[in-house]
């Protein structure tokens, strides 16, 4: 008779630990799908870029819990290319019932940013280089406030959380004339304004600070013959989520062939927006413009003269 009740008492809690097991994940899975246009960017310095886009992650948070649920990454077949250029992914999964998640959406080239930790979120060292269209990202975070009980189907359109800086010079073709200028190696020391940039998932923030840094580089200037103009930068500045533009200072300065520098006050950003900054640079030209294309569409620009010191 002890054995016979011990061995209900087993089942019970076998029974019981079952039907626990059963309550813990919902019953259908979570499915959501994301969209984004890598391929609506300006064509400089690099064609086409839409093969750099090669991985769309999503990090699941616990923000209950202080932890990551899970992740998943989605490459290859799992990738959709639109007839117009949409990249689209879905995922898949199982939550546990009752949970608190917050969701980050991760579109790039693999390997340009370190993903291994979900507060701090940043481009690889090695991979931080202006003139490298290949940084290019796109990202959205979701934070659901409600405890989850019912599988959720939901769509959200990744974006570009940064701003890109343009500087043309469109009197190359006379510098290589007159100032003897090479059409290869033509290198600047740059410095401007911006953000720590990175995404910590942990604290619901697109930036890792809000103070405002210095940034230093080398770059190359890339040769646009088709046009007969140089690319001198091309680069990525992290940007806060916000309606309106920011007003940052840039300086130039040449280490070959010639010395010269040149000084930009108050040059609009905002985050998802192509900054365009044209004009003659070689000789100091006061004709500058700066054009502030919408999602980098290249469309309702907006007109700006740059204010030289």
């Amino acid at each position: 008779m002890k054995k016979v009740l011990l061995f209900l008492a087993a089942a019970a809690m076998i029974f019981a630990g079952c039907k626990s097991k059963e309550e813990v994940t919902s019953a259908t899975e979570t499915e959501f799908t994301v969209s984004l246009q890598p391929n609506k960017v300006a064509k400089a310095p690099a064609a086409d870029d839409s093969k750099y886009v090669d991985e769309v992650v999503l990090i699941v948070w616990d923000y209950a819990e202080n932890k990551e649920y899970t992740r998943i990454t989605n490459t290859g077949n799992d990738l959709k290319l639109e007839a117009d250029g949409t990249i689209t992914t879905t995922f898949k999964l199982a939550l546990k019932l009752g949970g608190y998640y917050e969701y980050l959406f991760w579109a790039d080239n693999a390997g340009y940013y370190d993903l291994t930790r979900a507060d701090s979120i940043v481009a690889v060292e090695s991979m931080a280089k202006a003139n490298d269209i290949k940084r290019d990202a796109f990202c959205t975070m979701w934070k659901d406030e409600s405890k989850y009980t019912t599988p959720i189907v939901k769509s959200f359109t990744l974006t570009r959380p940064f701003a890109q800086l343009n500087l043309v010079a469109t009197d190359i073709t006379r510098a290589i004339r007159e100032a003897q200028f090479p059409k290869d190696n033509l290198k600047f020391a740059i410095e401007y304004e911006g953000y720590q940039g990175g995404i910590d998932l942990t604290k619901s923030t697109d930036l890792l600070s809000d103070d405002k840094i210095t940034i230093k580089d080398t770059v190359t200037a890339f040769y646009d013959t088709l046009n007969n103009q140089a690319v001198v930068i091309m680069d990525y500045l992290w940007m806060p989520i916000a309606d309106d533009k920011e007003l940052f200072d840039i300086s130039f300065a040449s280490i070959l062939p010639t010395e010269f520098d040149r000084d930009f006050t108050s040059v609009p950003f905002q985050r998802n927006y192509k900054t365009n900054l044209i004009g003659e640079l070689f000789f100091k030209s006061s004709e500058f413009t700066v054009t502030v294309d919408p999602m980098w569409l290249g469309s309702d620009t907006i007109p700006y003269t740059i204010p030289e010191e």
